[in-house]
């Protein structure tokens, strides 16, 4: 407030496009920041999801016929279940680790 008390009744027109540009492309930089944010969230989120996947798959495949469920249907429930939970939790521990980083980071500045 103490710079637009100073630019205004001065008519610095100058210096208040000077500053609105400046603020500007404070929020041109955050939105690229935030889109690349999002871009490598995704990616780290379809790389784990391959993983775990391929991991589960792995496991199932190779399980003897003996210890297999008597129900298809449950088990295939139970891991359909199984992997709408790894989704539901590789996205938001992904975000909180970011956030986490982020926070530590802000802390030794």
């Amino acid at each position: 407030m103490n710079v637009y008390d100073r630019v205004v009744p001065n008519q610095a027109i100058d210096t208040l496009w000077v500053l609105a540009s400046g603020v500007f492309l404070v929020y041109i930089f955050d939105f690229i920041i935030r889109m690349l944010r999002g871009y490598f969230v995704d990616i780290a989120g379809k790389k784990s999801d391959i993983l775990i996947s391929a991991n589960i798959f792995e496991r199932v495949m190779g399980m003897k016929l003996v210890n297999r469920p008597v129900s298809i249907g449950a088990f295939a429930s139970n891991l359909n279940l199984h992997l709408i939970f790894c989704n539901l939790f590789k996205y938001k521990s992904t975000f909180l680790i970011i956030k986490i980083l982020q926070r530590e980071i802000k802390k030794y500045k």
